[in-house]
C-alpha cells in the first residue's frame, strides 16, 4: 500500500492482553467491534460496545452495566434469556429478535449467542447485526428513558477488574464470532484469530505476515480506500462494507473496521481490525422467518410473537406504572361464512378483518392472529383502564359496515373479551385467559358487544368448564328432555302446532338454561348428535300424542347452522321420518337469518329437498337481521316468526308497532304464515288481532310444559 500508517518505530505489539496493560487508551476488543458485541453474567450486561449502546440510545457503558439486555427486547426476549441463563458450556444459539431502539424503532437483529467459560465461571458472548427495520416504529420505550436520569443504573453494577477485563478481552478474540486481527503501520498482518480464517478462507497460520490487500480488502475502489486512510489519519478509526472475494474467487459482502491503538503517550502503536460476513441474508432463511412468526393468512404476528411481545410488555409495565390492556376477539358468524361460502371467501374476510381491527389501534399497539377467527389487541402504556374500551368501541364500529366479498354482502360482528394488568392479572397467562373468558360472556349476552373482566366472570368460567365436561355425557346418561310451547291461532282459541324446545337435567345442578348450553353444544361440536336427538324425540312425541286420542299437532324443531350444513342432514331426517312414522307435513323445521347469510347453493338445496318432503320451514328471529326480502323469495320458507323483542314494546312503542305492522303485512303479500312470539299479555294479544296477525306463541297462553303435563293442557283446551 502506498501510504502506510505511521506507528512508535520497533514497537513489537503483541496479543491483546499485552496491549491492554499498556493503558486505558489501549486496544478493547468490545468497543472496536463494529456490530453489536456484548458480555453477560446471566442476562445482566458485563460489557457492551459503543454499537449497542447506539441502537439503545445512550452514551455511558457505565450505566447500562448491571441492567438486563433482555430487557430492550421485544420479539425472541424470551428466547434469549433461556439462552443466558443455560448451563450448556458448548451450546451455541442462533436467533433472530426485535430490538426498541433509543428513537422507538424496532430493529430486527440477528443474535449469535455463546457460552464463554473465564476461571470457572460461565458467561455469554452476544454478536448481532441488523436484519432489518419492523413494520411499524414503537412509542416511547420506558427503559430507553430511564436510562437517561439513571432509572435502571444499579448501584451495585458488576465492575471487571483490569485483569479479569485482560482475561475476557483475550477470549474474545480467540472466540469471537468477528475476524479480528492486529497489523502494523503498513497493513501487514501480526495477529489473527480463527473467525478470521473463516471468513476469508485463508488458514490462520498463512495470515500471518500477509498485507491487507492481499485479501481483497477494498481492492479495485480506490475511492474507498483513500477514504479509509483519510479517516485513520484524521479520527483513528474506519468502519465500511464493500464487496470482497473468498479464497476460492467465491464473492461475499464484507464490514471492515480499523482502529488505530495508541500508547498510553497518545502515539500510534498498532491498528487493529474486525472483519464481518454481511453478505444478505437469503430468501430462503427471510420466508422460514416469516412463516415462523407471521400468519401467512393476514400478515398479522402470529401467537408466536404475540405471547413474546405480551410477557414482555407486562414485565415492562412495572417499570413505567401504567395500564396494559389486552382485548381477545372472536368473530360472529365467521365459521358460517367460511364453510358455507367457501375457505377462499373466509381467508378473504379475516385479511379485511385484520384491516379494520389494526386501523383502529395506536402506534405501538400489537394485532395478532391466534388462529381461526380470534384475534388479540395489546395495548402497553394506558393512562387509565378504560382507555381500552374507547378502542374495542371503535373496533364494534368499524364491523358494523358489511363485508363486500366475491360481489357478495356479508354482515358478520365480533365479541370481544378485555383484562386489565395488573388489575385483573400480573402474569401473561392470566390475562390472556381472563381475555378469553370476558369474550365469552360477551358472546352470551348476545354477541357484538365487548366487556372487561370481572370476578363472577371467572366464576361463570368455572362453571362452563364444569358444564362442558357433563355434556360430553348428557346424552348417553339421558339427561335431555324435551318440553314444548304450543302455537295458537288468533282468530280461534286453537292450538296449531307446538315449539320442541330441548332441556337438561344435570346430576348436579339441577335444569340448566338452554342459553348456557345450546351455545356450549354449537362450540364443541356435540350440536350435530344433540339436535338428531332432538328430531327424533319430537317426531315420537307426535306419534305418542295421535296414539293418545289426540288432534294432529305439528311439531316445530329448532335447527343449528351446522346441522344445515351436514351432508348427511337430509339423509338422517328421512330416516328418523321412516323409522317412526311421521307425515312430514306434521314436522316444521326452524331456521334463522343469519344461518341464510351466505345464501348459498348448498343451502338454497337442503331446504328445497325438505321441503319437496313436506317438511314446512319457519324463519325464527324475524326482524333482528336483514330481514331481507329476497330471502324470503329465494328461500323456500312458509312461516316468518316475529321476534319478542318487537312484540315486548307493541303497546308502547310506536316504532315496534309499525315494524310489526310491516312485517306481517309483507308475510301476507308473499303469502306466508306470520307467528308472534313473546306474547304475555291482553294488550299485546288485542293489537296483533287488529293487525291480522295470524298465529301467536308465549306465555300468555302457555309456557313451555313437559309433555304430560301439555297433554292433559291439550285435553282441557279440546273440550273448550
Amino acid at each position: 500500500m502506498d501510504r502506510p500508517v505511521a506507528t512508535d518505530e520497533g514497537r513489537q505489539p503483541g496479543s491483546p492482553a499485552a496491549t491492554e496493560t499498556e493503558g486505558e487508551n489501549d486496544l478493547d476488543w468490545v468497543s472496536v467491534n463494529p456490530s453489536l458485541f456484548c458480555l453477560c453474567r446471566g442476562d445482566s450486561l458485563v460489557l457492551a460496545n459503543e454499537t449497542y449502546l447506539m441502537l439503545i440510545g445512550v452514551t455511558d457503558s457505565e450505566t447500562v452495566l448491571g441492567t438486563s439486555f433482555s430487557g430492550f427486547l421485544e420479539d425472541g426476549a424470551d428466547a434469549v434469556v433461556r439462552c443466558l441463563t443455560g448451563t450448556t458450556a458448548d451450546e451455541r444459539t442462533d436467533l433472530r429478535a426485535t430490538l426498541v431502539s433509543g428513537r422507538g424503532e424496532r430493529i430486527l437483529l440477528d443474535l449469535t449467542i455463546r457460552p464463554l467459560v473465564v476461571a470457572g465461571e460461565r458467561l455469554s458472548i452476544i454478536e448481532g447485526g441488523e436484519a432489518g427495520r419492523a413494520d411499524s416504529p414503537a412509542e416511547d420505550f420506558s427503559a430507553v428513558e430511564g436510562m437517561e436520569d439513571g432509572g435502571l443504573s444499579t448501584p451495585d453494577a458488576p465492575m471487571l477488574h483490569l485483569d479479569e477485563k485482560i482475561r475476557l478481552l483475550d477470549q474474545v478474540f480467540r472466540y469471537g464470532q468477528e475476524g479480528m486481527f492486529l497489523c502494523d503501520g503498513s497493513f501487514k498482518i501480526l495477529a489473527a484469530n480463527d473467525s478470521l480464517a473463516q471468513v476469508t478462507g485463508i488458514g490462520r497460520g498463512d495470515l500471518i505476515g500477509r498485507e491487507l490487500v492481499s485479501l481483497t480488502f477494498v481492492r479495485n475502489e480506490p475511492a474507498r480506500y483513500e477514504e479509509l486512510l483519510l479517516g485513520l489519519e484524521r479520527q483513528g478509526r474506519w468502519i465500511g462494507d464493500y464487496e470482497a472475494v473468498r479464497h476460492g474467487n467465491q464473492p461475499y459482502r464484507e464490514r471492515l473496521a480499523l482502529f488505530v491503538t495508541r500508547s498510553e503517550g497518545g502515539k500510534p502503536v498498532t491498528l487493529a481490525g474486525m472483519v464481518a460476513d454481511v453478505t444478505p441474508k437469503s430468501e430462503e432463511t427471510d420466508t422460514a422467518y416469516r412463516e415462523a412468526n407471521f400468519d401467512s393468512i393476514t400478515g398479522l404476528p402470529n401467537r408466536i410473537p404475540f405471547l413474546d411481545r405480551l410477557k414482555h410488555d407486562t414485565a415492562a409495565r412495572e417499570r413505567s406504572g401504567k395500564s396494559l390492556a389486552l382485548m381477545f376477539i372472536d368473530l360472529d358468524g365467521f365459521k358460517l361464512v367460511n364453510d358455507s361460502a367457501g375457505h377462499e371467501v373466509g381467508d378473504m374476510l379475516r385479511r379485511e378483518v385484520a384491516q379494520r381491527i389494526s386501523a383502529c389501534v395506536r402506534k405501538g399497539d400489537t394485532v395478532a392472529r391466534l388462529g381461526g377467527d380470534e384475534f388479540t389487541i395489546l395495548m402497553p402504556d394506558l393512562s387509565a383502564p378504560m382507555d381500552a374500551q374507547f378502542v374495542a368501541q371503535r373496533v364494534q364500529q368499524v364491523f358494523s359496515t358489511a363485508f363486500t366479498l366475491q360481489q357478495q354482502e356479508y354482515l358478520v360482528s365480533c365479541s370481544i373479551g378485555i383484562s386489565i394488568c395488573p388489575d385483573d392479572a400480573e402474569d401473561s397467562m392470566d390475562l390472556l385467559r381472563n381475555a378469553d373468558t370476558a369474550m365469552y360472556r360477551a358472546k352470551e349476552k348476545g354477541k357484538a358487544t365487548y366487556q372487561f373482566f370481572t370476578s363472577d366472570i371467572n366464576e361463570d368460567a368455572t362453571e362452563r368448564l364444569h358444564l362442558k365436561a357433563g355434556l360430553a355425557k348428557a346424552l348417553e346418561q339421558g339427561e335431555f328432555v324435551m318440553h314444548y310451547q304450543p302455537k295458537v291461532a288468533l282468530s280461534t282459541p286453537r292450538i296449531t302446532g307446538v315449539e320442541a324446545l330441548m332441556r337438561w337435567f344435570h346430576g348436579d345442578m339441577g335444569l340448566i338454561s338452554p342459553a348456557k348450553f345450546i351455545p356450549l353444544l354449537e362450540e364443541t361440536g356435540q350440536i350435530i348428535e344433540a339436535g338428531e336427538w332432538a328430531i327424533r324425540a319430537a317426531c315420537r312425541q307426535h306419534v305418542d300424542w295421535l296414539a293418545a286420542g289426540l288432534p294432529r299437532i305439528p311439531v316445530a324443531v329448532n335447527l343449528s347452522a351446522r346441522q344445515l350444513r351436514e351432508a348427511s342432514f337430509v339423509r338422517t331426517v328421512t330416516e328418523v321420518l321412516e323409522e317412526t312414522g311421521v307425515d312430514p307435513t306434521a314436522l316444521e323445521f326452524e331456521i334463522t337469518e343469519s344461518m341464510l347469510m351466505a345464501d348459498t347453493d348448498s343451502v338454497v338445496g337442503v331446504l328445497e329437498t325438505l321441503h319437496q318432503l313436506g317438511i314446512r320451514i319457519s324463519m325464527d328471529d324475524f326482524g333482528t337481521g336483514y330481514s331481507s326480502l329476497s330471502y324470503l323469495k329465494r328461500f323456500p320458507i312458509d312461516t316468518i316468526k316475529i321476534d319478542r323483542s318487537f312484540v315486548a314494546d307493541i303497546v308502547e312503542n310506536p316504532d315496534d308497532a309499525a315494524i310489526i305492522r310491516t312485517i306481517i303485512s309483507m308475510g301476507h303479500t308473499l303469502e306466508r304464515k306470520v307467528v308472534a312470539e313473546g306474547v304475555e299479555t291482553e294488550e299485546q294479544l288485542a293489537m296483533l288481532r287488529r293487525f291480522g296477525c295470524d298465529e301467536m306463541q308465549g306465555y300468555y297462553f302457555s309456557p313451555p310444559m313437559a309433555p304430560e303435563k301439555l297433554t292433559d293442557f291439550m285435553r282441557e283446551k279440546a273440550k273448550l
